[in-house]
């Protein structure tokens, strides 16, 4: 079953200046993402940080107004629905925060933390009821009892990110969005919580959209992976298929440049910055900084094509690959097709 939907997903933030706040401009945050996420998936969106993949997240809840694009939650448009509506997508998706001393009020209690979504939702009826509620979920997540009257000041990283699981679980999602929801943890601490996600994904049968940097988290805990770039995906597939093969040369490139990700690609580290969102590169916005760019790359806009089990987006990377195992365009290699033409 398709809890999640998203077509065509635009998010563009105008640039204003002068004293009439003319729009002059626009950031195109996220610019045409399409995915699914089915029940009791994990879909990992990847990415460099600015290239738009937690303005995904945020635009999904309606953190973040669309621009353009239509999200469907549980066969429901987003876009058209009221407040009441809202508050019942915001029920059935949660979010788990990157920082969580942030994302924590430093001036409420846990029990009062994690019973937000309870209160809010009138889940539970009286007192003892609430705290019986709150200390099941903190023992879910691997705390005890005994911090419920404690404050997040009083936790390590890795326990008050238990705190924001145990939160995001309390209204009983379908899916949790964990936006970076590791990388400000400890290695070992990061293990610890992975596990503890895919052990409540287990038993919930919950769905994650698993928003990261981090190529080796995502290794670890992704179905799906899609990767994206200035606000595009150019490559998406079943993980162990885009770990094992990738066919973009931004995906190449980004796990050969993963520390902790064996590869045998060999690619050199990334040449140059990101463009700027307000005025991305025509053709492929990956070709000011691909090591094995073509002359069409600056020019035309690749389509999304199937190879093998991933879809990509590279002028590089020809349909016939589908049946030619470890034909992918290599950082040095510039094929066939090369500079030349």
């Amino acid at each position: 079953m398709t809890l999640l939907s998203v077509r065509d997903l635009r998010v563009w933030f105008p640039i204003q200046k002068g004293l009439f706040r003319r729009v002059v401009g626009h950031v195109r945050a996220v610019d045409g993402v399409t995915f699914e996420v089915n029940e009791g998936e994990t879909v990992a969106l990847v990415g460099e940080s600015g290239c738009g993949k937690t303005t995904v997240g945020r635009a999904i809840l309606r953190l973040v107004e669309p621009t353009s694009g239509e999200v469907r939650f549980l066969g429901e448009n987003v876009a058209d629905l009221d407040e009441k509506g809202l508050r019942k997508v915001r029920k059935n998706a949660s979010m788990v925060f990157q920082d969580p001393m942030t994302s924590l009020d430093p001036r409420m209690r846990v029990i009062d933390i994690v019973a937000e979504g309870i209160d809010e939702h009138g889940l539970v009826k009286g007192q003892e009821e609430r705290k019986r509620r709150v200390t099941e979920l903190l023992e879910r997540v691997e705390l005890r009892g005994e911090h419920l009257t404690r404050y997040p000041h009083e936790f390590s990283g890795g326990q008050r990110q238990r705190i924001g699981i145990a939160r995001a679980l309390a209204v009983e999602p379908k899916l949790i969005i964990c936006d970076e929801a590791v990388s400000a943890l400890d290695l070992s601490i990061q293990a610890q919580v992975l596990n503890l996600l895919d052990d409540l994904k287990r038993e919930l049968n919950l769905a994650y959209l698993f928003i990261s940097h981090d190529l080796a988290v995502v290794r670890h805990i992704a179905d799906r992976v899609f990767v994206m770039y200035l606000g595009v995906i150019v490559e998406e597939g079943p993980a162990d298929a885009l770990f094992s093969a990738p066919l973009h040369p931004y995906t190449q490139v980004l796990l050969a440049s993963a520390p902790s990700v064996e590869s045998r690609l060999g690619a050199a580290p990334l040449a140059g910055d990101v463009p700027s969102p307000a005025n991305p590169p025509p053709g492929c916005r990956f070709h000011t900084r691909c090591p094995v760019k073509i002359a069409r790359c600056s020019v035309e806009v690749p389509e999304p094509r199937k190879v093998r089990l991933q879809t990509v987006a590279c002028h590089l990377v020809s349909p016939d690959a589908a049946s030619q195992e470890g034909t992918s365009p290599t950082p040095g290699d510039a094929s066939q097709e090369g500079e030349s033409r």
